[in-house]
């Protein structure tokens, strides 16, 4: 085994325990465009996503037009708890890419 494979394991294939209770499975294949043998759902964004990022995944999913579902993290108000909701994705792209007035 090579070095980039080595350290792409200990990056990519490895996840703390804390965060198992995620049942999450990571698909690794060749870099680069190609077709997927799985369909991508959802993406959910964390609590502290810059709302850049956000957009930026949205507007590279859109293309062809897909039924991928956006959600966010947010703190449920005066709790520690964390709720999963549907991210607005219409107001989203009505308010953004922000631009200067002058242009």
């Amino acid at each position: 085994r090579g070095a980039r494979q080595v350290v792409d394991d200990a990056v990519l294939l490895k996840k703390a325990r804390d965060w198992r209770y995620e049942k999450e499975w990571r698909l690794i294949g060749r870099r680069g465009a190609q077709d997927s043998p799985i369909e991508l759902e959802e993406v959910v964004f964390g609590m502290r996503c810059p709302l850049a990022v956000k957009y930026a995944v949205v507007r590279a999913l859109e293309d062809p037009p897909t039924t991928v579902k956006f959600y966010e993290i947010r703190r449920k108000p005066d709790t520690f708890l964390l709720n999963r909701y549907a991210l607005d994705v219409d107001e989203m792209l009505a308010s953004l890419p922000r631009r200067s007035l002058s242009l």
